[in-house]
């Protein structure tokens, strides 16, 4: 369950992360047993402790001793599985012309 709240500390929304460690911090005062019990008051500092809708990199950089305590990995951030850049990786040609496509969608409707 704590693995699945951890994701949300991924999302951009800054009022999710905030939720996500307030619900984070409620789930292990319930499950002492999520983590190791000597790092327990560690990763209640650290999720009480953050301003966790303020500075983003602080932010990422707490979500990550936050996955470590939890015994979690996290993949290469920022990129595809090829190395590349998920930004510059390939994407799916997007059709720029609003009228295309709605021809198309006239279309396919039958009319």
């Amino acid at each position: 369950m704590a693995s699945h709240i951890l994701l949300y500390f991924f999302v951009d929304v800054n009022q999710i992360r905030k939720a996500s460690a307030e619900q984070l911090y409620l789930v292990l005062l319930e499950n002492g047993n999520l983590v190791a019990e000597d790092e327990i008051d560690i990763a209640l500092e650290i999720i009480s402790e953050t301003c966790w809708d303020g500075d983003v990199d602080l932010a990422k950089h707490q979500r990550l001793k936050l996955y470590e305590i939890f015994g979690l990995e996290v993949g290469p951030l920022g990129s595809n599985s090829d190395g590349t850049s998920k930004k510059t990786g390939s994407k799916k040609p997007t059709n720029l012309d609003e009228n295309a496509s709605y021809s198309s969608l006239v279309e396919s409707s039958g009319f």
